[in-house]
């Protein structure tokens, strides 16, 4: 699908608990889903579908690595050892901005902590080789439109 009008394309931002977000480069939301549950009919009657159980998959951040280092991520990222979720899993928000720099939807992150870090390719090719980025998978308890 085409955007009608690229100059008026939606941007983001996302403010979450140990992640820098000046570093965020990509964001993918979580997919957010309900289970089926399917009745049987006796015959040739159509099942009855009904929504189950709210199903929420995972956050991914690619962030860019600065010349200092990330061990502040990787600290955060340790933390899931100490089995103490105040210490490693927090909530934050992801916000939608219009085009006119101002929000225009705004989703809760519930409880979220990072499950895996994945380093980029480590190449000399590329214009921008000089950017080291990880992409950061979070698990998130729930993920859900904040109310206007």
């Amino acid at each position: 699908m085409a955007i009608k009008n690229p100059l008026n394309n939606f941007q983001w931002l996302i403010d979450l608990n140990g992640i820098p977000a000046e570093r965020c480069q990509v964001v993918t939301a979580p997919k957010v889903e309900f289970a089926e549950h399917i009745q049987g009919s006796q015959g040739t009657e159509t099942d009855t579908k009904t929504a189950g159980k709210k199903k929420v998959g995972d956050l991914v951040i690619e962030v860019v690595i600065p010349d200092t280092g990330d061990q502040g991520l990787w600290d955060l990222f340790e933390k899931a050892q100490t089995l103490q979720k105040d210490q490693y899993a927090g909530d934050g928000m992801l916000y939608e901005i219009g085009p006119n720099e101002q929000p225009s939807q705004s989703f809760i992150i519930e409880d979220a902590w990072i499950k895996s870090i994945e380093s980029g390719n480590y190449e000399t090719k590329q214009d921008n080789s000089d950017n080291q980025t990880r992409t950061i998978t979070l698990s998130v308890k729930d993920y859900r439109r904040a109310n206007a």
